[in-house]
């Protein structure tokens, strides 16, 4: 958001006619131009990867705009104040100027440009890929998707590709045309939109993973019928979800089924199900053991993921509640509460999936047979 208000901060000089102020705030224009992508990509990153961390291989992302920064320094700096301001107000159409320096931050210019939207397509495909990869995670990690769904971010990329189609249009034209100001008020209108967009459900969005815990899976046998990992060396923790399929060889498939038994315990005996915001990370925590070792054996054994295995238990509660006269008083939405719904939609989705019928449905016809 800063890196975004920055940038827009040189075209509002321009307009307000502080060139002055222009001519030093464009040396920061097009890096701030080139790490605005990557840091799209690595805020995708950060809620889509547990223990995510910005570390010191994070920065090969802004290698481009480290490196325009710097042209910007040798070639940008030697040019007269009246050739900045030429510049920074005509562009492009700058170019038949024979200073040597105007002509080599034009050049500088239009590869930062086309490396600009190399990166669009490259970040997009790989945000594209990440939040991909996180719908089908979460379903293995929680039973719930409310606030972690990022849904939103799948909006705000095809925000960011129409306002980059919009900015090439725009780029194209001015070349060969005076830009008509519909275009100018209609880019700024989106870029305007994808600003707010990107504020309000940034500020919103809280971390998925803040659950995360790291717990030896080797602790899971005092849990667990006292039963101990047969290969220790083979027992460290996998909270790298690239890693998963070495769970084949770091768990025995008799392990696996110590474990989904445990699981189904705490289910049945503890009703731990009715807890709205459960999680993988709870049940490792009760059990000592590794959250992926968990969600691999639900998955390896039982053949589903972690959000369906617990929603039949909570689909199962709900018909006893709903046949139940000692809740007849409750609405469909108290049901779904007390069965650890969050949402009345969700709950709705999710009986009519497992039971064929809604839940009011079910609770009239039911209670006509009786």
């Amino acid at each position: 958001m800063l890196f975004l208000a920055m940038f827009l901060a040189s075209s509002l000089f321009i307009k307000l006619g502080l060139l002055n102020v222009a001519i030093y705030s464009n040396y920061l224009v097009m890096p701030l131009f080139l790490a605005i992508n990557p840091f799209y990509f690595l805020y995708v990153k950060s809620l889509t990867q547990p223990n995510y961390k910005f570390s010191k291989k994070s920065l090969i992302h802004f290698i481009p705009a480290f490196a325009t920064f710097a042209f910007n320094i040798i070639f940008y700096t030697p040019l007269p104040s009246d050739l900045k301001i030429l510049f920074i107000t005509k562009g492009i159409r700058t170019l038949a100027n024979e200073d040597f320096f105007l002509k080599i931050n034009i050049l500088v210019d239009f590869g930062a440009l086309g490396i600009y939207y190399l990166q669009l397509i490259t970040y997009v495909i790989m945000m594209i890929l990440l939040l991909k990869k996180h719908t089908q995670k979460i379903k293995n990690y929680f039973s719930y998707e409310q606030n972690i769904s990022l849904n939103w971010l799948k909006i705000f990329v095809l925000i960011v590709i129409i306002n980059a189609l919009l900015e090439v249009f725009i780029v194209v034209y001015s070349i060969y045309l005076p830009l008509p100001a519909i275009f100018v008020l209609i880019y700024y209108l989106i870029l305007l939109l994808l600003i707010n967009f990107l504020g309000y459900f940034g500020l919103k969005q809280t971390d998925i993973y803040i659950g995360n815990i790291k717990t030896s899976s080797r602790n899971y046998a005092a849990v667990i019928e006292n039963n101990k990992v047969e290969n220790e060396e083979k027992a460290e923790i996998i909270d790298d979800d690239s890693e998963i399929n070495t769970l084949h060889f770091a768990i025995s498939e008799e392990e696996q089924k110590r474990i989904v038994e445990a699981v189904i315990s705490l289910m049945e005996n503890q009703k731990v199900y009715l807890n709205n915001k459960l999680s993988v990370y709870d049940i490792a925590n009760e059990l000592k053991t590794n959250k992926s070792y968990i969600s691999f054996s639900i998955n390896n054994i039982l053949k589903k993921n972690f959000r369906n295995f617990v929603n039949e238990y909570r689909i199962q509660e709900a018909q006893k509640l709903l046949l139940d006269p000692k809740f007849d008083n409750l609405s469909i939405e108290g049901i779904a509460q007390n069965v650890g719904y969050i949402s009345k939609s969700t709950f709705n989705t999710s009986f009519q999936k497992y039971t064929g019928k809604k839940p009011s449905d079910f609770r009239n016809q039911e209670k006509k047979s009786d």
